[in-house]
């Protein structure tokens, strides 16, 4: 990746960063992902860790789990770190270079030529028409030109 693609993909990063803030701010929002960890906990609880756990222990480790979601979830500056970590986490896919899982390199060919496409408008028309939504959803409609093309993607 050259300098040009990694400051869009750094700016990606920012934004993708950005909606995943303004998303855990939202009540219905934080209440999903909220249950979806905790159901998560309740696994890794039972299944994995929980072999070595008696009750009162993994009743403990839920208890301090859902305490630190809560207060993740109430402290602003917190939060922007976890959705900053997420959106790294998000386009981290993109350095790998060996993938096997046809969906992971179908993950990681969309976004390489979405980045790509914007560094072209960069060159063209400058990196700050290129660092915008428009601009993206510009490549996408190159990518697929059709909303069933776009869907089929999404879908897969």
């Amino acid at each position: 990746m050259n300098k040009l693609e990694q400051e869009i993909l750094d700016s990606l990063i920012e934004r993708k960063g950005e909606e995943i803030y303004q998303n855990l701010q939202k009540p219905e929002y934080q209440r999903v992902v909220r249950e979806a960890m905790i159901g998560m906990a309740e696994f890794i609880a039972g299944d994995i860790i929980g072999k070595a756990m008696n009750h009162e222990e993994r009743e403990e480790f839920l208890y301090n789990f859902t305490k630190k979601i809560d207060h993740d979830f109430s402290d602003g500056r917190e939060l922007r770190l976890i959705s900053k970590e997420n959106a790294k986490e998000y386009y981290a896919l993109l350095q790998l270079e060996e993938e096997e899982d046809l969906s992971v390199k179908e993950f990681i060919g969309y976004h390489k030529l979405i980045i790509k496409g914007l560094a072209g408008i960069a060159r063209l028309e400058g990196l700050e028409k290129a660092l915008t939504e428009e601009a993206e959803y510009e490549i996408i409609r190159i990518i697929y030109p059709t909303m069933d093309e776009f869907l089929d993607y999404s879908f897969r």
